[in-house]
């Protein structure tokens, strides 16, 4: 029993079970913008999600396997610590996308948004294993590609509206902006010592003697362009939805995020890391808050709440079952 409890905290962390629930959040919006008669379409919506996100990651963590043996923030992979063979990664991620496709199945049957799905999962495993080897397509570009892949459940799984289209352009640009924060930085240099091009690199980012990331002006503005850019949309999203007082509080709540995020971000640029010393990115919180607010209006402030229960249980509930020993020695 603890052999098979071992094996499948293993498969948890391969597939970052804790960030399973942001992955699935735009399902579970997109469903609540159809206001569907059935709440069964939101539970295998939203389990499609889980299972795209755990798709996503074992083909990303399969495919970044070499150049992750050099960085010491992966160490605890459980494809680096060989607790899984990269066969098994492979298998487990044919086994999500199919179950994936089988809820899609269920909440669409045969259709043309079932065919846009299979689109998705396509696009999902080209990204995860060429985001950072292709050879026609330039970083900047592939990370546009990741964002769609990311927010399109909202118009695939939701109603096609303008208020919905302005939501998922919101999300799919605050989803770049993350990648190449978060998803660049983090492994910028194992990813530079196995020669991996990402747009931070193309950027011009570059590491100091002394250890410092210099972040150049061409980086900084992609970063700000990017960041007010979603922002944009969530405001045009109001604009369309909303008059009067409650359109008011929605600019001022979403402005004010806004400032939040782009304060941490040249706080960034500031310490010359990628991340906090305390671990915590404002940044990544207050786009997520701008995404719930401007969501809330496509569906209703009952339903957003209810998505952001979902994340917020979902990750505290996964945490334990894919922290090792090891991790929690370590405060990682």
């Amino acid at each position: 029993m603890a052999r098979v409890r071992h094996r499948v905290r293993s498969f948890a962390r391969l597939a970052r079970l804790h960030a399973a629930g942001l992955t699935a959040l735009p399902f579970f919006v997109g469903v609540a913008s159809r206001a569907p008669h059935s709440f069964e379409e939101y539970i295998w919506a939203t389990a499609s999600g889980v299972l795209v996100h755990c798709y996503a990651c074992a083909l990303n963590d399969w495919s970044d396997l070499p150049a992750d043996r050099y960085n010491p923030k992966r160490r605890f992979s459980p494809l680096v610590r060989g607790e899984v063979t990269p066969q098994e990664s492979l298998y487990f991620a044919g086994t999500a996308a199919l179950l994936s496709a089988v809820c899609a199945w269920v909440v669409f049957s045969w259709s043309l948004r079932l065919l846009l799905f299979f689109g998705l999962l396509l696009l999902q495993g080209y990204g995860n294993i060429r985001q950072k080897r292709a050879r026609y397509v330039r970083p900047p570009a592939m990370d546009v590609l990741f964002g769609v892949a990311i927010a399109s459940p909202l118009l695939i799984f939701g109603r096609f509206t303008p208020g919905v289209a302005l939501l998922a352009g919101g999300f799919l640009l605050h989803a770049v902006l993350l990648n190449g924060v978060a998803g660049n930085l983090k492994d910028f240099d194992s990813d530079a010592l196995s020669g991996l091009k990402t747009t931070s690199v193309v950027l011009g980012v570059k590491r100091s003697r002394d250890g410092v990331l210099l972040f150049p002006v061409l980086y900084r503005a992609y970063v700000l362009a990017y960041e007010t850019a979603g922002t944009g949309a969530y405001l045009a999203v109001c604009a369309i939805r909303l008059h009067g007082g409650g359109g008011s509080t929605c600019f001022v709540l979403l402005v004010a995020l806004s400032g939040f995020a782009i304060n941490d971000l040249l706080a960034m640029f500031g310490r010359r890391r990628a991340e906090s010393r305390d671990g915590r990115e404002v940044f990544i919180l207050a786009n997520l808050a701008q995404f719930m607010i401007a969501a809330a209006t496509v569906t209703s402030v009952w339903m957003a709440s209810l998505g952001v229960a979902l994340v917020v249980s979902w990750t505290m509930a996964s945490l334990p079952i894919i922290t090792t020993k090891d991790q929690s020695s370590n405060g990682t």
